[in-house]
């Protein structure tokens, strides 16, 4: 019998160790968990706050100096962040060694964590299966890509009547 494997997103060139990615992850069906957007102001729900805590809290829940979020927003059914990763390790995305030093984990660990909130505190909710990614390779995406996560809110509303 013949086992299915998941098709990957993920390049094969990056190792998804050391870099820095912008990152989403929706909720499904787009659901608004997190919370709402008034009058260009994010308004979380307690998911929402949870969340807020969730990521603030990466770095120090992994106990690692190589993890840093320098912007994210929390919008009413995704998060945008950006995440840089700096270890210094030699071996392709596929290695079958540890694998919590890798982007997958991290995100893996931030989903699970607010899942496991939402169901002790008798909460619906539902990720979307999987991550949007985007390897920043220059100064000027980052600054691009860190100006939109900024604004992101102050658009929504924009883009909604649109």
């Amino acid at each position: 019998m013949q086992k299915s494997l998941r098709k990957t997103s993920r390049v094969t060139w990056d190792t998804y160790q050391n870099g820095c990615y912008f990152i989403t992850i929706c909720t499904k069906n787009k659901f608004h968990y997190f919370g709402e957007i008034h009058h260009q102001k994010m308004y979380l729900s307690e998911l929402g706050y949870k969340l807020d805590e969730i990521i603030k809290d990466t770095p120090k829940i992994r106990n690692d100096q190589y993890i840093d979020i320098p912007i994210y927003t929390i919008m009413p059914n995704h998060l945008h962040f950006i995440i840089t990763i700096n270890y210094k390790i030699n071996c392709h995305q596929h290695y079958f060694g540890a694998q919590r030093k890798n982007l997958s984990s991290i995100i893996r660990g931030i989903k699970s964590a607010l899942t496991y909130y939402a169901r002790c505190q008798n909460i619906p909710f539902d990720w979307q299966p999987r991550f949007y990614e985007h390897i920043i390779q220059s100064d000027r995406a980052f600054n691009f890509i860190y100006n939109y996560i900024e604004n992101n809110i102050i658009n929504w509303e924009q883009d909604r009547f649109y």
